[in-house]
């Protein structure tokens, strides 16, 4: 799914995140109208680290915006690792493995920074082995 395409699917979740909690008396008319403008206002987004740190910096004022970051990273971190194993993957095939052990260790500072679960080196590289065809 490209940029644009997401922030379609952001703005429906929105809508109907707003609109659930309107029903449920969670969330004030004009708290939703200020939300939906806050949104607004930070398009056009540059690319999905950009959409990430704008939702986030939404989510830390809206809690309905809290949901909506917490599942586009959680979706940004399983495409960064699958990308990452991908890589690893290759570098295997063709014997570099020290580039391997590079990308995963720096997955790991990677998902460290971005507040995901931290897994040790040694699960890591378990959790690698059994990935990339089990060693």
């Amino acid at each position: 799914m490209d940029l644009q395409q997401e922030v379609e699917q952001i703005k429906k979740e929105l809508v109907d995140l707003i609109i659930k909690h309107l029903e449920q008396h969670k969330i004030h008319t004009d708290q939703a109208q200020k939300l939906a403008a806050d949104f607004l206002g930070e398009l056009p987004m540059k690319d999905q680290k950009d959409m990430l740190e704008k939702l986030k910096k939404l989510g830390d004022t809206y809690m309905e915006m809290r949901e909506i970051y917490v599942k586009e990273l959680a979706k940004f971190n399983e495409s960064e690792r699958e990308h990452a194993l991908l890589r690893m993957r290759n570098s295997i095939a063709e014997g570099n493995i020290e580039h391997a052990i590079s990308v995963a260790k720096s997955l790991q500072i990677s998902q460290q920074m971005n507040g995901s679960t931290t897994v040790s080196p040694s699960q890591s590289t378990n959790q690698t082995n059994q990935q990339i065809g089990g060693v």
